[in-house]
């Protein structure tokens, strides 16, 4: 008995616990709710629904013709919100069939689905049942106009009745693809990627204001606007317009592409700009890959490759030794047939030529490091600190100061630093012992063709305001000093086309007979580690016409084996091809004029070769005079005038002003000479023929397999080679 006592006290007492705590606790809650009920309702609204912050529609990039470079594409994901206040079950019921027809017609599902997954959302009070991914701004504006929908134009104050619920996502494109893809840039907040290139450098232009968007909390902590309610405008981004020339960037990057797989060099890198306002017109950056493109573009070399540039560094020498020593350009130097003993090491050039005395014209054509280095051993061997000081004067160790980040700075390795020996005065005077990027060196190269007055270059032209439709130009900056006489410039100059006229000249791979050449090659080992190791760097610096410079370029191809390393064979053959086709659009005029120095047998080729009826008519509307050169059944040659019967293939040729049109041969069983032709024309003469054609590269043919003039059955396989 005593014991079921005993029992029944401890059951009250917990009993009586529990009672008080529930008291406690309905008390608490009265009294929160009287008391502090207005502060925590404010507080759980402000966790639901709350004014958040949205990025601004990112500005545009364009190359200098309007070209779209980067640009904000955004998609949407909808979703319905089916517990949204003023959302009655009589107007749900209503309206519901109706919304889910026009959401089958505007977003390709089944009316019976979406009509299922409405009322399941309704029932079971979903605020975030997904209707939609990725949908482009035309469906989100058909949705907004859907019956129930439409609903959310007719709310007052916070309460709305629509139910949509727009979840915005943007991403960058650039719709040119890998051309001039790493100057672009990307900019990438969502993978949190710094921001690379002119997405960097204009973040701030390009991003715009953001705008304030009222906000609601869904499940998993998600914030997502709300739709129709009311927002603080967003001040979109400006737009950035660069100087870049996509035709020329174009032509750049597939000439550097095939000389890097050709050569099977690693990476490269190609710059071209205007001599006097320092625009860049092309930038390429490339790495060789195994997929099918051959090469992507990631890195931006040009800007921050810093490395020996090698023997293009040898017209700062020479500009320092004819600007203070006082030499001159017949100014002899003993080369002792290729090699000299500097201190504790011994220099060669790249061949042992036997070669004793000669001018600094011959050496600086033929890239001598023995005559460079003696040149400079001689006069600033006992002072070399007056070299480098005379180095820094002229701007070497300065960075070009282009707008895009992550240039490397200049190095030059100076006489009272440790890593001075007996030998570093002549190895720095053929490009070895500093570092300097292909853009600085280029720099270099434009300030001699500029007439010693550096630009900066120039990657942007202006920057539009959208909102507000004013421009702001990018000033043209330039130095008011130059950095060197005229007389010095001048004889610059002739070296500079002495290596690429004179026989024996390392950069003979540039000439062309229809306008000159200033350039300077370059082959140099890699450091690696601090060691150099058997792969090169081959690079080519320079500008054109020489006469009057218009651009300057540099060319490099990096980490080269021991098959093809030279910088006039493995650069030169890019720097010719952009150069030619500078030339043959009239050095970017657009056709609008003619320079002068186009006169008379330096008239650019309209056409190479074609049909001839084509070809007359278009040498007609450019105002050229021509001749046909007919081959009768006979063998010999006749002369005709500019109108004969035209239903033949010729090859133009400019001869004194006129152009000489020579009439091919096509006949069966013997190839046809398709050479320089445009694809079009020799693909009709190879299907004439009854010849299988196959093809690589674009532009005109500068080969065929077999051979003109071979026997060859109809039926039988050409190959065609373009470029």
């Amino acid at each position: 008995m005593s014991e079921q006592k005993n029992i029944f006290r401890r059951s009250l007492f917990v009993f009586v616990l529990l009672a008080l705590g529930f008291v406690a606790v309905v008390g608490r809650a009265i009294f929160i709710q009287n008391v502090h009920g207005k502060h925590y309702r404010a507080l759980a609204k402000k966790m639901m629904l709350d004014t958040r912050t949205i990025d601004a529609q990112r500005g545009n990039i364009y190359a200098q013709d309007g070209s779209l470079l980067a640009t904000t594409i955004t998609r949407y994901d909808l979703r319905f919100d089916a517990t949204t206040s003023g959302l009655t079950d009589e107007i749900f019921s209503e309206k519901v069939d109706s919304l889910a027809a026009g959401l089958a017609r505007i977003l390709d599902g089944e009316q019976s689905e979406y009509s299922q997954l409405l009322r399941e959302a309704r029932r079971t009070k979903r605020p975030d049942v997904l209707l939609a991914r990725n949908v482009d701004y035309i469906k989100l504006q058909q949705v907004r106009a859907l019956p129930l929908i439409n609903l959310a134009q007719s709310r007052k104050s916070h309460v709305y009745r629509g139910g949509l619920v727009v979840e915005a996502h943007t991403h960058r494109e650039r719709p040119m693809g890998r051309l001039a893809a790493r100057t672009v840039g990307y900019h990438k907040p969502e993978s949190k990627q710094k921001a690379v290139g002119l997405e960097a450098a204009f973040d701030s232009a390009l991003a715009g204001v953001p705008a304030q968007s009222r906000m609601r909390r869904i499940a998993n902590g998600m914030w997502i606007p709300v739709d129709g309610l009311p927002l603080v405008p967003p001040k979109h981004g400006m737009d950035v317009i660069t100087t870049l020339d996509m035709q020329l960037q174009d032509v750049a990057d597939e000439a550097l592409c095939q000389a890097l797989n050709h050569y099977k060099a690693a990476y490269g890198t190609v710059v071209v700009m205007e001599v006097a306002t320092g625009n860049i017109r092309a930038m390429v950056n490339l790495s060789r890959t195994e997929s099918e493109m051959g090469c992507d573009e990631h890195i931006n070399y040009a800007v921050t490759e810093s490395q020996d540039p090698g023997s293009t560094f040898k017209l700062i020498s020479m500009l320092v030794a004819l600007e203070d020593a006082g030499v001159a350009p017949h100014t002899r130097v003993d080369l002792n047939g290729g090699l000299w003993d500097f201190g504790s090491k011994t220099m060669f050039d790249a061949s042992r030529h036997g070669i004793g005395q000669a001018d600094l014209t011959e050496i600086f054509a033929k890239s001598s490091n023995v005559g460079v280095s003696r040149l400079i051993q001689q006069y600033y061997g006992k002072n070399p600190k007056r070299f480098t000081d005379l180095l820094e004067q002229m701007g070497v160790d300065r960075p070009s100061g282009i707008s895009l980040a992550g240039e490397a700075v200049p190095k030059i390795t100076k006489p009272i630093t440790a890593e001075w020996s007996d030998v570093s005065l002549p190895w720095l005077s053929v490009g070895y012992g500093l570092n300097l990027t292909p853009l600085q060196v280029l720099c270099l190269y434009n300030t001699v063709a500029n007439k010693g007055f550096r630009v900066t270059p120039r990657l942007v032209a202006e920057v539009r305001n959208t909102n507000t439709n004013q421009t702001y130009v990018t000033p043209i900056r330039a130095d008011n000093k130059p950095i060197a006489s005229a007389k010095t410039l001048k004889a610059l100059n002739q070296m500079l086309r002495a290596v690429v006229e004179q026989e024996g000249g390392t950069g003979k791979r540039l000439q062309n007979p229809s306008y000159s050449v200033a350039a300077k090659t370059g082959t140099a080992q890699m450091l690696v580690n601090n060691q150099y190791v058997k792969r090169y760097r081959g690079s080519v610096a320079g500008f054109f016409p020489a006469e009057q410079p218009r651009y300057s370029m540099v060319v490099m191809l990096a980490d080269l084996g021991d098959s093809a390393y030279y910088g006039g064979v493995v650069a030169g053959s890019v720097f010719r091809k952009v150069a030619d086709h500078l030339y043959a659009r009239g050095w970017g005029d657009q056709g609008n004029k003619i320079p002068k120095h186009w006169e008379g047998d330096s008239i650019p080729a309209p056409l190479v070769s074609g049909l001839e009826l084509p070809t007359r008519k278009a040498l007609d509307q450019l105002g050229m005079t021509h001749r046909t050169t007919r081959k009768p059944s006979n063998g010999n040659e006749r002369a005709e005038g500019a109108h004969g019967a035209g239903s033949s293939y010729v090859q133009a040729q400019p001869t004194h002003g006129t152009w000489k049109l020579t009439e091919v041969t096509v006949r069966k069983g013997i190839v046809a000479d398709l050479t320089g032709m445009g694809l079009s024309d020799a693909l009709q003469v190879a299907g004439y023929l009854g010849y299988p054609t196959e093809v690589f590269g674009r532009g005109r043919v500068v080969r065929q397999d077999p051979a003109p003039g071979t026997p060859q059955a109809s039926g039988k396989h050409l190959t065609l080679y373009l470029q």
